[in-house]
């Protein structure tokens, strides 16, 4: 499990090159799961193979099928809705167990 604060989805860091393209070649080498959990993006969402790695690396597979991303929500937010609503507080809980095929399970827990 990597947990990292930063939006690699977006490409908009030349500085995230080098460990983007280092992270796939060591997770394209692993022979076991791996979760990457990352918060800079403000949505949850599950990337199962991480798809955008392929704007990153050129000669890897265009996926990695052994990676999932979970990128956390990453601010505290009112419903645009519901003006006046109280703040919404969400956070991830993670469990490892290594006897299971998948290693990895989480669920997005929100705190009202």
């Amino acid at each position: 499990m990597i947990v990292i604060q930063a939006d690699l989805i977006a490409r908009r860091f030349t500085a995230h090159e080098v460990w983007v393209r280092r992270f796939a070649e060591l997770a394209s080498a692993y022979n076991g799961k791996v979760l990457l959990i990352a918060g800079d993006s403000h949505d949850y969402r599950v990337d199962v193979a991480v798809p955008w790695i392929s704007k990153y690396v050129d000669g890897l597979a265009p996926s990695l099928p052994n990676v999932t991303q979970v990128i956390v929500d990453a601010s505290v937010e009112s419903p645009a809705t519901d003006k006046g609503a109280p703040s919404v507080i969400e956070w991830l809980r993670v469990h490892i167990d290594p006897r299971s095929p998948n290693v990895f399970s989480w669920e997005q827990v929100i705190v009202r």
